[in-house]
């Protein structure tokens, strides 16, 4: 569910954050504004146990314990990326606004491109270097976070097992899912520095802008 939450904060964040960039000072930033704030302020476990009163007990349309079919997987991996959407959203809004009032920004306006095209093809490209930056802290931010929406969601992840170790003080477990976490942070930042390359060609390895 870590790696879906990723995904999902991501693909969804990054798009309502070119939105409320574009429609600056209109109702529908001030609106995903407002959603995004709450979705920082709100805890994910609180979160969860209201998705799992609203859509599991009062509207019972979806399980609320276990991942026995794909349904099951919506509320635990939107409870946990909802603080790291939100986060990206607004990351994505503050970067966007300062590109969007370059110069070349204003030559493509001035053509005659798109807005779409501008914001989604010009302007993102070099808005999103930060959003890039957070991805290896979001990684281990949300694994964490995973702990507590497996034991919410009753889902037999590695997270709980991670718990249920160090309460019975099984250290074999508990360094090797340690290291791993470990490993996968280092991957996850080794993986940004990458993308770095490809989404500016300027940029080395070591993060300078040549």
């Amino acid at each position: 569910i870590a790696i879906a939450a990723l995904a999902i904060a991501v693909m969804i964040g990054i798009p309502l954050g070119c939105v409320a960039a574009y429609h600056r000072g209109h109702w529908i930033d001030s609106l995903l504004q407002v959603i995004t704030t709450l979705g920082i302020a709100i805890p994910s476990f609180v979160l969860a146990s209201i998705f799992l009163v609203i859509f599991g007990v009062y509207l019972n349309i979806l399980p609320t314990l276990g991942l026995s079919s794909w349904q099951s997987y919506i509320l635990p991996c939107f409870a946990l990326a909802f603080y790291p959407l939100s986060y990206v959203a607004r990351l994505t809004r503050s970067s966007m606004l300062d590109v969007i009032h370059q110069e070349y920004i204003r030559t493509a306006r001035a053509k005659g491109v798109s807005p779409t095209k501008i914001i989604f093809k010009h302007a993102l490209r070099n808005s999103v270097i930060p959003v890039i930056t957070y991805l290896g802290p979001l990684t281990a931010g949300i694994i964490t976070g995973s702990f507590v929406i497996e034991s919410v969601f009753n889902i037999p992840g590695l997270g709980r097992y991670y718990i249920q170790s160090i309460i019975g003080r099984d250290y074999p477990l508990i360094m090797a899912t340690t290291v791993f976490y470990a490993a996968l942070l280092i991957t996850m930042n080794l993986l940004v520095d990458i993308i770095y390359k490809f989404v500016d060609p300027r940029i080395d390895i070591t993060g300078e802008v040549h």
